[in-house]
């Protein structure tokens, strides 16, 4: 579905794998092993759909979400590596053109608690902020990126079978100011109807 003002694109998937490879971590003479193995089976489907609104020349804002059911199977030597659940990721750019020249864009990320063999990690989140100053009529650029704003990436991972017991909470990386410069030598090549704004409002990469 495309018009002026909105643009939304859904689909729907389905994938059964069986024989899949998978890591498993076992005990054995008291010592914690990991090790990989073939699971009997891994199911996956979902939908996603990404929907933007482009309310005026300035503005514009996109929520893109993947929904999907998680079910794998396996068994090694008395582990099972058994594990199902529904889980959502999404993300929410907003994108501002604050002049001529300037591109700020912030973005949002969710993800709820994850499904794979022997463990299940938590709801995680954080947000980019980006600017981007252009030059030269659009061929030369200057770009800063911020991630993880407010430093709520975490990595917390509970699992609780007949072997062992764990939880782990660990940051996922650490904050990171990124500076981009860069320089279009086709940038004459333009299109004539294409406009500026079309042109590099998707170009600061989150």
């Amino acid at each position: 579905l495309k018009s002026r003002y909105v643009q939304l694109f859904a689909d729907a998937y389905l994938n059964y794998t069986t024989g899949y490879i998978s890591q498993i971590t076992k005990i054995s003479d008291g010592l914690l092993i990991t090790t990989y193995i073939n699971g009997t089976s891994d199911l996956k489907s979902g939908t996603e759909i990404s929907l933007k609104l482009l309310p005026s020349g300035w503005f514009s804002a996109t929520l893109s979400t993947n929904t999907f059911y998680v079910d794998t199977r396996g068994n090694f030597a008395g582990a099972e590596i058994n594990n199902k659940g529904w889980s959502n990721n999404s993300n929410l750019l907003v994108d501002f053109l604050i002049g001529k020249s300037t591109d700020l864009q912030v973005q949002y990320f969710l993800t709820t608690p994850q499904y794979y063999p022997q463990l299940t990690t938590s709801l995680t989140h954080h947000m980019n902020v980006g600017l981007k100053q252009t030059f030269l009529k659009g061929a030369m650029s200057l770009s800063l990126l911020l991630t993880d704003v407010f430093n709520t990436y975490k990595w917390q991972v509970q699992s609780s079978n007949k072997i062992f017991d764990l939880t782990n909470i660990s940051t996922m990386k650490s904050r990171m100011f990124w500076v981009g410069i860069s320089y279009n030598f086709n940038s004459f090549k333009q299109k004539s109807g294409e406009t500026r704004s079309e042109s590099d409002r998707t170009l600061i990469k989150l």
